[in-house]
């Protein structure tokens, strides 16, 4: 048995610990990836009521219980959001933009990998009210066609990463809206973009001279070689 000081002391350090954890203020950023299966609304609701508008970044990515009506609360109370990722949140839709444009505007990256029920109506809710927008990530979003992604390169032209693998609405004449609006590119994801052609990477190369990385693995070239590509982004 410890000496009546050596409990009194671990019992204060139990209480600030505690308090430190339950102080919002120190709450900057959520990551519940790895409890995904132990999430469900009302926990995330608690923890971001608790966060307030501390919180900048957020990753409830597979959190499969996470619906609209939860993450109208999250952006009520999380207001100063930054980064979001909700990649195969399969219960969200535009309802959740909606949200993050009416309560979000500080937002920089976003995440909304295979949800499946977002369509152009969300993209063009929250392109328009989120200008500080750098980031998108809207890979195997069967919904979102070549006019969604008009939009959001229209209304985001200080995107520097934009990941696209999988959309199949992701065209020549998506490419071009996509280099001549968001110029300052410096990260690219085209992979299984199956109805890009050569035609539209040689649009996107020469309209964004800072491309660092360009990605268009199982990509099959129709007539013009990779060197052309390579050509076209030299210039």
């Amino acid at each position: 048995m410890f000496p009546p000081h050596t409990s009194e002391w671990r019992l204060s350090k139990d209480i600030y610990w505690n308090t430190l954890a339950l102080d919002g203020s120190n709450w900057q950023s959520i990551n519940l990836k790895s409890f995904q299966r132990d999430i469900n609304g009302t926990v995330l609701e608690n923890l971001c009521i608790r966060c307030g508008k501390f919180l900048k970044r957020l990753n409830i990515e597979n959190c499969k219980f996470i619906t609209d009506h939860n993450m109208g609360i999250v952006t009520n109370h999380c207001q100063n959001l930054e980064r979001l990722i909700v990649k195969h949140c399969d219960n969200l839709s535009n309802a959740t933009l909606f949200y993050l444009s009416k309560h979000c505007p500080y937002l920089k990256h976003i995440n909304i990998s295979s949800c499946h029920h977002i369509d152009d109506q969300g993209i063009k809710i929250i392109s328009t009210s989120c200008s500080y927008l750098e980031s998108w990530d809207i890979s195997w979003c069967i919904h979102i066609t070549e006019n969604g992604i008009r939009i959001l390169t229209e209304s985001c032209p200080k995107l520097t990463t934009f990941k696209a693998e999988g959309c199949t609405y992701m065209t020549n004449n998506a490419a071009m809206h996509l280099g001549k609006n968001c110029s300052n590119l410096l990260f690219l994801d085209l992979n299984r973009c199956s109805s890009l052609t050569d035609d539209g990477l040689i649009t996107l190369t020469q309209y964004c001279p800072l491309l660092e990385t360009l990605i268009i693995a199982n990509f099959e070239y129709s007539s013009t070689s990779p060197e052309s590509i390579q050509y076209g982004y030299s210039k």
